[in-house]
């Protein structure tokens, strides 16, 4: 009879009869997310998605009037983004709860992160955290214009204050809108750049979710004056190769220059506009 490897968190456990196997995972001695593999398979994959394993009934020994009852396994789904319970929880502690969890343990979150489910969720997720960053760094700019107007000096000459609060306004009011579109272009970026590294072992979907669970925990660190800006790109860096790595189940280098390409275009986008502003405020 053929055995089955098996392995969790990329560390092997051993080899298991697909009896043994199925047993496991109604006891909890196996998880859904942990990989299996036998010949002649050519690429390991996630117990859930055994579909020949036989059935085994387990019966509990008998229990002692001394013995007090075993509680039934943890549920590997709670290891999973709060956010995606927040109907039990509510909005306010699933929030919490879920960015605790991506910076405390990103690499069990995003194993048990769901790779389907919609689109509606973690784009809620991404779009509460991002607009309420993005509307406390236009604030933090507004206060540093009233001091000091002098710092603006790359806005046109031309510009007066009115036009400047006007301009700050129509931010606030468009932000929204703007992170909606960008979730669903930089998703698509960064599975493109996946799909052409030959590293994608999920749909767009899961791609999605990975950058709106990443990219929302990111944006935390924008609510920090000054230096926030600067650490959002590298924890977003850091979370988006963690979370590729256990979703697309790819190596560490693939998840890495998956990660690290669409960051270093957006910067390089962020860096010419700059420059184009500054030198068309120099010519006037």
């Amino acid at each position: 009879m053929f055995r089955i490897h098996i392995a969790r968190n990329r560390q092997p456990i051993g080899e298991f009869t697909p009896e043994e196997v199925a047993e496991g995972l109604q006891t909890g001695k196996f998880l859904a997310t942990d990989l299996g593999w036998r010949e002649p398979m050519t690429a390991w994959k996630p117990l859930e998605e055994w579909d020949n394993l036989p059935t085994v009934a387990v019966t509990p020994p008998p229990l002692s009037d001394s013995e007090p009852a075993m509680t039934a396994p943890t549920d590997p789904s709670k290891v999973e983004p709060a956010w995606e319970r927040r109907a039990e929880l509510g909005i306010i502690p699933a929030l919490y709860e879920s960015i605790r969890q991506i910076y405390a343990s990103p690499t069990a979150t995003f194993q048990a992160m769901p790779k389907t489910g919609g689109l509606k969720t973690p784009l809620f997720f991404y779009l509460i955290i991002a607009t309420l960053a993005t509307w406390a760094s236009i604030g933090y700019q507004a206060a540093v214009y009233q001091m000091n107007p002098e710092a603006f000096a790359q806005l046109p000459k031309s510009m007066t204050p009115s036009m400047v609060v006007t301009s700050q306004i129509a931010t606030v009011i468009l932000t929204p809108g703007f992170l909606v579109i960008w979730a669903f272009i930089m998703g698509g970026v960064f599975h493109l750049i996946l799909s052409a590294l030959g590293a994608t072992q999920g749909s767009f979907e899961a791609s999605f979710r990975v950058f709106c669970y990443a990219g929302g925990a990111a944006f935390v660190l924008q609510f920090i004056p000054i230096c926030g800006p600067y650490l959002f790109w590298g924890v977003l860096i850091a979370l988006l190769t963690i979370a590729f790595r256990e979703v697309h189940r790819i190596s560490s280098w693939q998840a890495f220059t998956g990660a690290m390409v669409p960051v270093l275009l957006c910067c390089g986008l962020a860096l010419a506009g700059m420059a184009a502003a500054m030198g068309a405020a120099a010519l006037k």
